[in-house]
């Protein structure tokens, strides 16, 4: 002879079976107030309290650093003092290479980047990566509240270069660009435009 569940027990179960599809929407996204609302009237309050509740964690939260500059590479990549070195985001200067042989206006963006940058104090903020290939650190970077990275691309020492998942600042970037292709500034200029 089969005995039947006692009350308390097929209670036990009620709550665990409430419980299971809770997490289970939890886990898949439930925005719905619908389900927090049953839930909330068919468990005692001690019970709700092992219900898990939807939370939106941030994936990336950037983080900052203050560092000092040691020298300027070129147009865009900089050692630190502590030796490391670091390649800014979302941008590409004229390489200054022996190795690629010097291109179109990569002086004068390694000067201008000399002048934003070498022997200062920098703020450095990560995106979603954190180095290259090469093992840079990938960060955009500040001196005060000049944003270089925007900088170099607005007055033509650099072109917009961005690679998914380090988009922080896509928007901007274009619109620095495309404001230095308008007024002809450094590589937009005829200097380099004219050159095959």
């Amino acid at each position: 002879m089969k005995r039947k569940k006692s009350f308390v027990s097929r209670k036990v179960d009620w709550k665990l079976l409430v419980i299971g599809i809770s997490i289970v929407l939890a886990a898949f996204g439930s925005k719905d107030s619908r389900v927090d609302t049953i839930i909330s009237q068919l468990l005692p309050v001690s019970s709700q309290q092992l219900v898990p509740s939807v939370v939106v964690t941030p994936i990336f939260v950037p983080q900052e650093e203050m560092v000092a500059v040691k020298r300027v590479i070129d147009g865009d990549t900089i050692e630190l003092t502590d030796g490391r070195r670091l390649r800014y985001i979302g941008i590409n200067a004229p390489e200054l290479s022996v190795q690629n042989g010097k291109t179109c206006f990569s002086r004068e963006a390694t000067a201008k980047n000399k002048i934003l940058v070498e022997g200062k104090t920098i703020r450095m903020v990560n995106d979603i990566s954190d180095i290259d290939k090469y093992e840079r650190l990938l960060r955009y970077v500040w001196v005060g509240d000049i944003f270089v990275n925007e900088i170099l691309i607005r007055e033509g020492f650099a072109q917009v270069s961005t690679f998914p998942p380090d988009v922080l600042y896509k928007d901007v970037f274009l619109a620095a660009e495309k404001q230095a292709r308008t007024e002809m500034m450094g590589l937009w200029g005829s200097t380099c435009t004219n050159k095959k």
